[in-house]
């Protein structure tokens, strides 16, 4: 007979294991990792926010404001006062602004100078700068006239009427003789006046725009032409070119030339006989010579 083999009787575990058939193995806690990105950016923001408590502090320490205070609000130095100063007095612009200085920059009161020295009608423009750290200066810029207005003013270059007591440094300019609503208008007349008579070697000194809106221009030579109102710069262009040509050499006996005509004009002498004239062509269809018209006085 065969000895029988003994089976080996499970354990308890390997019972319950073998009872336990499909249940989870129990696992193992791991260990907590620490976030070091997070701590790293804790602290930076501390790092910032530590370096800017300190620029604060060291910022009140040092007082920039009273520093600022300091800087700007200097003493005034010096002061210069520029300009062509040819109507204006360079005496009485440095009086105004040395009337009006205070002891400091930031006390000084710009706009004042600015308005005290532009009324002066001679002033057209003030402009005032600082010039660190202690310097001041005025800069101003006269007015440009190009004609006399009557007897109470002068023209500027911007066609502006500027009002004046006495004009008598302006006895070299022409005179412009109209109402000041029309001064723009006169100044255009006078240059283009100005250009076409250059070429008979005349220049205008008057010239007067009456209540009719008829123009007349006296010139360097005495001579007085009256345009009237209608086509005042073709009558002048074509009197310009007579002027030049068929009355060349009367034209020093002329007192005046009267273009208010239809077909023609008139000329007053100087002398008491007139020389005779005769233009035998007209020079054009809008202004001719009219013998019957001239007049001696």
């Amino acid at each position: 007979m065969t000895p029988s083999r003994k089976r080996p009787t499970p354990s308890a575990s390997g019972r319950q294991g073998t009872a336990r058939v499909g249940a989870s193995p129990i696992t193992h806690r791991e260990k907590r990792k620490w976030n070091w990105g997070f701590l790293r950016i804790t602290f930076k923001v501390g790092a910032l926010l530590g370096l800017l408590v300190g620029l604060v502090v060291g910022f009140q320490a040092l007082n920039p404001r009273a520093y600022l205070d300091q800087f700007m609000n200097r003493p005034i130095a010096g002061v210069s006062v520029e300009s062509e100063f040819k109507f204006v007095s360079q005496v009485d612009a440095q009086a105004i602004v040395a009337a009006r200085l205070p002891k400091t920059f930031l006390e000084l009161d710009m706009l004042g100078i600015k308005n005290a020295l532009e009324a002066n009608p001679w002033v057209d423009k003030v402009m005032i700068s600082r010039n660190w750290p202690d310097k001041l200066l005025v800069h101003i810029e006269e007015q440009k006239p190009i004609a006399r207005w009557g007897t109470s003013g002068f023209l500027n270059l911007r066609g502006e009427v500027i009002k004046i007591d006495n004009v008598a440094a302006l006895s070299s300019l022409p005179v412009f003789v109209a109402d000041e609503r029309y001064a723009k208008e006169v100044m255009q007349q006078y240059l283009l006046v100005k250009n076409i008579m250059a070429l008979s070697n005349l220049k205008p000194q008057v010239l007067a725009l009456d209540n009719t809106m008829a123009w007349t221009v006296e010139f360097n030579n005495g001579l007085t032409i009256k345009l009237g109102r209608e086509k005042a710069i073709e009558k002048l262009q074509n009197i310009s070119k007579i002027l030049r040509g068929e009355l060349a050499r009367e034209m020093k006996h002329m007192r005046s030339i009267d273009m208010r005509y239809e077909n023609g004009f008139a000329v007053a002498w100087k002398d008491a006989v007139a020389p005779q004239v005769v233009v035998r062509q007209p020079v054009s269809n809008q202004v001719q010579t009219d013998t019957s018209e001239l007049s001696a006085e």
